[in-house]
C-alpha cells in the first residue's frame, strides 16, 4: 500500500518521463498475468509419497485466481486417495505467463506491465509527440529564447499529415507557434517520427 501511494504521488512525473499515455496502478498483477503452478516436489515428496504424482497433477490444475491467493499468504485443501493435504506457497513453484499484448517485468513487490497494442489514435499521438521533441530541439538549435514564437511548417507522409491534422493544435501550443501549418520548405530539417520522417522549418515570429 506505501509503495502504491509512492507511485501514485508521482504518477503524472513517470507518465512524462516514460512517454506513456496513461499508468493504472493496481493492488495486484493479476491483470496483467497469469499463474500456472507446478508441486514442489522436493517439499512434498517426502509427505506424500507414492500418492505425489496425484496430488502434483491436481496442482496443475489450480485456477489462476487460487494460485493468486497463495502469492498472498493463503492456502488450498487438495484431497487424494488417503486424505487431504493442505497446500501453501512453498508447497508449489509459480510460473508467471504474460497476458496477450503485455510485455511485464517482475522484481520483488513491484510488477510493470506495458500494454504494446498501439491503436491508430495513439501511433497518431506518438508521431505529434516526436515533432514537439523536434522541433524543441531546432529550437534550441536556432538559438531561440524558451518565450520566443514562431512560425512552423511541417512536411511528410501520409501518417505526419494525418497527425498534424488531428494534433495540430497540440504541436502549436508546446512549441509557441504562433502559426503551424502542413507545407514543405527548401531549408527544412529532417527528424524521424516514428517509422516517417517530417520535415520541420521553424522561423521567429
Amino acid at each position: 500500500a506505501e509503495e502504491r501511494a509512492i507511485l501514485a504521488s508521482m504518477q503524472a512525473i513517470v507518465e512524462e518521463e516514460l512517454n506513456v499515455k496513461e499508468i493504472s496502478i493496481q493492488a495486484d498483477e493479476s491483470g496483467l498475468v497469469s499463474y500456472q503452478a507446478k508441486a514442489n516436489f522436493k517439499v512434498l515428496g517426502s509427505q506424500l509419497g507414492k500418492h505425489m504424482k496425484d496430488v502434483a497433477a491436481k496442482i496443475q490444475q489450480l485456477p489462476s485466481e487460487t494460485i493468486a491467493s497463495l502469492l498472498d499468504g493463503g492456502s488450498v485443501a487438495i484431497s487424494y486417495a488417503e486424505g487431504e493435504i493442505t497446500i501453501g506457497l512453498d508447497d508449489v513453484i509459480v510460473q508467471r505467463s504474460e497476458m496477450e499484448d503485455m510485455k511485464v517485468l517482475n522484481e520483488g513487490q513491484l510488477t510493470v506491465g506495458f500494454d504494446t497494442k498501439i491503436s491508430h489514435e495513439l501511433l497518431l499521438e506518438g508521431i505529434a509527440r516526436d515533432i514537439v521533441r523536434a522541433v524543441q530541439n531546432l529550437r534550441k538549435e536556432l538559438g531561440f529564447d524558451v518565450s520566443d514564437r514562431i512560425h512552423l511548417q511541417v512536411h511528410g507522409d501520409e501518417l505526419i499529415a494525418e497527425a498534424f491534422a488531428v494534433f495540430g493544435d497540440y504541436i502549436a501550443r508546446e512549441t509557441l507557434a504562433a502559426d503551424a501549418k502542413l507545407a514543405d520548405h527548401a531549408e527544412a530539417v529532417e527528424v524521424p517520427c516514428g517509422d516517417s520522417v517530417a520535415r520541420i522549418h521553424a522561423t521567429k515570429e
